[in-house]
C-alpha cells in the first residue's frame, strides 16, 4: 500500500488490492481472516480515504473489515491504528459524533499498549509530562521520602 501512497496513486493500488480482497473472502469466506486480509483490508481502506469524496464511505467498511479481523487475531495495535484512520476518514466525511467515538477508543487502546506514538503525531494528543518532567517529579519524591526519614530518626533519637 505503501507504494502507491508515496507515488499518489490510490486508483492503481485499488485495481489491485481490492479483486484479491474480493477472491479472498469468495474462496475462504469472511470467516477467514488471517494478517494478510487484515493488512489488505486496512490498506484498500487508506487507498480509497486518499481517493476522497464518494470513496470515504467504502473507505469505512474497508477499516472495519480490519478492525473486525485485526480484533479476531488479538491484534490491539493494528485494531487501534485501524481505528485511528477510521475517526479521521468520518471526521473528513462530517460524521463528528462517529470520529470521535473511534478516535477515543483508539487513543485509550494505544495508552492502554503503552504506544502514545499515533496518538501523539496523528491525533494531536500531547503527554502531559514530558520525560524530563518526569525525571525531575522521581527525583524530587525521593529526595522527599529522604527527608521524611531523616526526620522520624531525628524524633526517635530525641525521644
Amino acid at each position: 500500500g505503501w507504494y502507491w501512497y508515496q507515488l499518489w496513486a490510490p486508483s492503481e493500488g485499488l485495481t489491485w488490492i481490492e479483486p484479491a480482497i474480493e477472491r479472498q473472502l469468495r474462496v475462504q469466506g469472511p470467516a477467514a481472516g488471517g494478517l494478510l486480509q487484515g493488512e489488505a483490508c486496512a490498506t484498500a481502506g487508506m487507498l480509497l480515504w486518499m481517493s476522497g469524496g464518494e470513496h470515504c464511505a467504502r473507505a469505512v467498511d474497508q477499516y472495519r473489515r480490519a478492525v473486525a479481523v485485526f480484533d479476531a487475531l488479538g491484534d490491539r495495535k493494528r485494531s487501534a491504528g485501524c481505528r485511528a484512520n477510521l475517526g479521521l476518514v468520518f471526521q473528513d466525511m462530517g460524521r463528528t459524533t462517529d470520529a470521535r467515538t473511534e478516535l477515543e477508543t483508539s487513543i485509550s487502546a494505544f495508552r492502554d499498549l503503552g504506544d502514545a506514538t499515533k496518538a501523539e503525531t496523528q491525533l494531536g494528543w500531547q503527554r502531559d509530562v514530558n520525560f524530563a518532567s518526569l525525571v525531575q517529579r522521581m527525583a524530587q519524591h525521593d529526595l522527599d521520602l529522604v527527608k521524611r526519614e531523616i526526620a522520624i530518626e531525628r524524633v526517635a533519637l530525641h525521644a
